[in-house]
């Protein structure tokens, strides 16, 4: 079980489990779109050819993926919500040089 506070103007549990003690509310998400800068996928481009840890890339996934998280909170704290559960994360591609973090959950009172 994974389960992650999140301590603001109020706190906000998160899970990945379906086990909660409130009474589900609904559905919450939040998207974050990230983008790659040019400068840095050239040089990204050369890391990988010769086998480098793409490091940038990871920090734009792990940005992108704390910003659709914070969306999500938001959702679920314009609900009433205590808690988050069922999250998950979801990543595609909108173009070569951009693409979308979904997070979803289940908003609980």
């Amino acid at each position: 079980m994974f389960q992650h506070v999140v301590k603001g103007e109020n706190t906000m549990i998160i899970k990945n489990t379906s086990a909660c003690k409130g009474k589900e509310i609904g559905l919450v998400t939040g998207e974050f779109v990230a983008s790659r800068i040019f400068y840095k996928d050239f040089f990204n481009s050369v890391r990988n050819f010769f086998g480098f840890p793409l490091k940038s890339y990871a920090h734009m996934l792990s940005d992108a993926k704390d910003g659709a998280l914070k969306e999500m909170i938001k959702d679920a704290e314009g609900l009433g919500a205590k808690e988050i559960i069922n999250v998950r994360f979801a990543i595609t591609t909108l173009t070569n040089d951009s693409a979308v973090v979904l997070a979803s959950g289940t908003a609980v009172n």
